[in-house]
């Protein structure tokens, strides 16, 4: 029995249950990020998950997202198709809006040597999810809001 698989028996069954249902997500958001762009995957994510009334988190909704955002990273890195940090940011996202959490996709920039990195993660009630050592900037970024009449045009 191979590492990976003997790791993956020893987690309990919801956290199974997680990470097979993250191996299916991942590959979906990363092809969907590269057909419809950021905003219109991210407006589809926030419309599926809108209607679920938001709540604070407790103790052990911090726990189970923490550890979401870690089988976020095993199944972008272990899945049939790898995906970066934006689609396991999105899935870890979309997910905790599911069970009526608030979270914020952040995206950040950092200068390392001479180059620019971009990096993506999820933070609820203020705490960056799986990121030790985090040490990007936050860039603004606005929640695409589907407005609330599709026909209405924006006024200036």
């Amino acid at each position: 029995m191979n590492g990976a698989w003997r790791r993956f028996v020893t987690l309990g069954w919801r956290e199974r249950r997680l990470l097979l249902a993250l191996l299916l997500t991942l590959p979906v958001l990363r092809i969907a990020l590269g057909r419809l762009g950021y905003t219109r995957t991210r407006a589809a994510i926030e419309r599926w998950t809108a209607r679920y009334p938001k709540r604070p988190p407790n103790r052990r909704d911090m726990e189970t997202a923490e550890s979401l955002a870690e089988l976020a990273k095993i199944a972008g890195r272990r899945g049939p198709l790898a995906a970066t940090c934006l689609p396991q940011a999105l899935a870890v996202h979309a997910v905790l809006r599911r069970r009526g959490l608030d979270p914020e996709l952040r995206i950040g920039v950092r200068k390392a040597d001479s180059r620019f990195e971009a990096h993506a993660w999820v933070e609820l009630a203020g705490w960056p999810l799986a990121q030790p050592g985090l040490d990007h900037w936050p860039l603004p970024i606005p929640s695409p809001d589907p407005p609330d009449d599709p026909g209405a045009s924006p006024t200036a």
